[in-house]
């Protein structure tokens, strides 16, 4: 039974190791503002830079059907701890065939790249299976 012991004990050794080795490579930083602390997928509110909110606003744009009227409200970012990237959560309303649309939730997730934001993917609930996603992603926060 000791013998198990120690080799449990080696491998939790060898794991620790291994991710001291990862952090200390360092990957390129891809998230999108500040670093976040606590224990993974820990989230942390980011305040976003009007670059930032243009990219979100253009991204979600791109997925509605008339993107000239659509209007924002309630967004918020996050960013998780061990994870790259801020999520944007929010509501969308716009003009669709049949009227003004109720507030629509959407996510968009903000990566950098040559220092700049860039909107990495996203979605606007706009049926039962989007609206899903959504409050998955976004279950940090209060778009639901």
């Amino acid at each position: 039974m000791s013998g198990l012991l120690r080799a449990i004990c080696f491998g939790c050794v060898l794991m620790v190791a291994g991710l001291a080795a990862c952090s200390q490579n360092g990957a390129p930083d891809t998230s999108a503002s500040a670093p976040t602390a606590g224990a993974p997928g820990t989230p942390a509110s980011v305040q976003l830079t009007d670059a930032q909110v243009t990219v979100v606003h253009d991204g979600v744009k791109k997925i509605v059907a008339n993107p000239d009227t659509a209007k924002f409200s309630k967004e918020t970012a996050v960013s998780l701890a061990g994870k790259p990237g801020v999520h944007v959560c929010g509501y969308v309303n716009h003009i669709a065939a049949g009227g003004r649309t109720p507030d629509l939730p959407f996510y968009v997730e903000l990566r950098g790249e040559a220092g700049q934001p860039v909107a990495h993917r996203g979605q606007v609930g706009q049926d039962d299976a989007k609206r899903a996603k959504v409050k998955f992603v976004c279950r940090h926060t209060d778009v639901q």
